[in-house]
């Protein structure tokens, strides 16, 4: 069974614990942000966490007076025009999904966008970098792998690859991330491939590790 635990945001399948895609990723974003302040990087992720919760209030269509305040209302006008100009029909809203026994990971939205099927990610970054669009182009092929895993509809779709953009003027930008990696002339499924495999030597090599320092330990 897949589970989810929002409170530790860990992921497991039959009990065992999947990395996340934030956790595979995690190379490439603190190269995206590693010139930033922590506590500046602290306030972004809360307004993001908040914008999230915000959002999916729209989606469901829910009052979400109490969880806004005034530096937040461009960011709801940003998704409300967005929603205004596309037609979306999603099928799944914050959705937490898993590629097998590989990892787990919480898809922002993902269904359809003028009709053809797509998986979004929600984003309140200002002016992202080279580094920050690369990761979410990577981000978005994971998701579409564990959106085929667990929904067997999707499995034979071409998903295209959406990061949404709120900005703090009230506006947003859509970029195709299929497009830009064309464009940039790299593969997402490459970079998150190493990514992975990364992923995989650190944690191996720590579990080596453990063994020999258990050994250690049964031997006094």
């Amino acid at each position: 069974m897949f589970e989810f635990n929002e409170e530790k945001h860990e992921y497991t399948l039959d009990g065992v614990r999947l990395p996340s895609v934030t956790e595979i990723l995690s190379p490439l974003q603190a190269e995206s942000f590693a010139a930033i302040n922590p506590a500046v990087l602290q306030a972004a992720a809360n307004r993001g966490t908040a914008v999230h919760e915000i959002c999916e209030a729209i989606d469901y269509d829910l009052d979400y007076e109490d969880l806004i305040s005034p530096d937040l209302v461009p960011y709801a006008d940003a998704y409300e025009e967005f929603l205004t100009d596309f037609d979306v029909e999603w099928q799944g809203i914050e959705m937490p999904v898993h590629f097998f026994e590989q990892y787990g990971g919480t898809v922002d939205r993902f269904g359809y966008v003028d009709g053809k099927p797509a998986v979004l990610d929600i984003k309140t970054v200002q002016s992202p970098s080279v580094e920050q669009k690369v990761s979410v182009c990577c981000q978005l092929y994971a998701y579409d792998r564990a959106i085929k895993a667990c929904f067997p509809e999707f499995q034979s779709l071409h998903m295209a690859h959406f990061a949404l953009y709120l900005k703090k003027d009230g506006s947003y930008q859509l970029i195709d991330c299929r497009h830009f990696a064309e464009s940039d002339g790299f593969d997402p499924s490459v970079i998150w491939t190493d990514l992975w495999n990364t992923y995989e030597f650190k944690r191996l090599a720590i579990s080596k590790l453990n063994a020999i320092k258990d050994k250690h330990r049964r031997k006094k």
